[in-house]
């Protein structure tokens, strides 16, 4: 047996017995010793440069391999595939999903590939060797594509049985959400619903503030610090640094609560802004799943900010 042929056979034993036409020539197969191999039945085509060895049963992972080496090497498995592969029986799958580079081609309209551009290294985990969305951003993806109904039941499900929790759902959907996005609205009302209640209890939400804050190791805030404002407004802040003319906001409201308080909010920030404030606000979601990350986004907004005050004309 050649070489190549090895490679290609050892390849495949990873990949639930199949390979692709591209991994082959990478290894030193040529594509006349590959169309020989077919010609043989050594060699089965199982799709688009897709191939297999006869001997090896059939299964769902197999199934999966074959359409995400179709579909090329930065494809991921993603929506009912992804589901049912983190074990959400409530998603059925009726095709293979997958999520595509929007530049990809030869996508066939009975293949459901969704093409996206806001998948990220973090969304990705590898069962069996196959690229799969994680079970939070699969969550955020099945929104766009299954009932309200069908979406509340497989979330519950998801938390539950701690396949994920809502705080890393809500920390995916802030970063992908835009407008026109099909699925934010129906997954706002799930998490809303499946959440803490109308709001997180503000001692806890102070308390997951302050411990990013105490993270830092930079000088205690004031809190509860009056509005900067040129009068057009009243109110306090959660947490200021005065010496940097930082505000720091953490916000524990629902998801449909922050839709609707947005202008509000916008108008806050303006106010401070107008004064030389700059002000930051931190999700509850990730104050709760990444307190070191919000503590190293405070010291280098805050590093920036003192860098920028120094830097004034008096």
């Amino acid at each position: 047996m050649h070489q190549s042929e090895r490679i290609v056979r050892e390849l495949a034993a990873s990949q639930a017995g199949v390979f692709s036409r591209r991994q082959a020539i990478e290894v030193g197969m040529t594509v006349n010793v590959i169309r020989n191999r077919c010609r043989s039945e050594q060699f089965i085509a199982l799709g688009r440069g897709v191939y297999g060895f006869p001997s090896h049963p059939d299964s769902h992972l197999r199934r999966l391999w074959i359409e995400h080496l179709a579909a090329g090497p930065d494809s991921v498995v993603s929506h009912e595939s992804a589901a049912r592969l983190h074990g959400v029986n409530e998603i059925e799958e009726f095709r293979t999903s997958l999520i595509v580079s929007r530049t990809s081609r030869h996508v066939a309209p009975q293949r459901a590939w969704h093409r996206l551009d806001d998948l990220v290294p973090s969304d990705i985990v590898r069962i069996g060797g196959l690229p799969v969305t994680t079970p939070a951003r699969t969550a955020v993806d099945l929104a766009a594509v299954v009932r309200l109904k069908r979406l509340d039941q497989a979330i519950e499900s998801m938390v539950l049985n701690r396949v994920t929790r809502l705080e890393d759902i809500g920390v995916v959907l802030h970063r992908v959400r835009r407008r026109g996005k099909a699925g934010v609205f129906a997954l706002e009302t799930v998490l809303d619903r499946l959440g803490p209640g109308p709001v997180v209890i503000q001692s806890e939400l102070e308390d997951l503030l302050d411990l990013a804050i105490h993270l830092t190791a930079l000088p205690t805030p004031i809190r509860e610090y009056p509005l900067p404002t040129t009068g057009n407004m009243t109110g306090f802040v959660d947490r200021c640094f005065v010496d940097a003319m930082l505000i720091v906001e953490a916000d524990g409201r629902t998801y449909h609560q922050r839709r609707r308080d947005m202008e509000t909010d916008r108008l806050r920030d303006i106010e401070a802004a107008r004064c030389g404030y700059l002000t930051l606000r931190l999700m509850h979601e990730h104050l709760k799943t990444d307190a070191a990350g919000m503590a190293e986004a405070i010291v280098d907004v805050y590093r920036q900010r003192l860098l920028l005050l120094l830097d004034r004309p008096a």
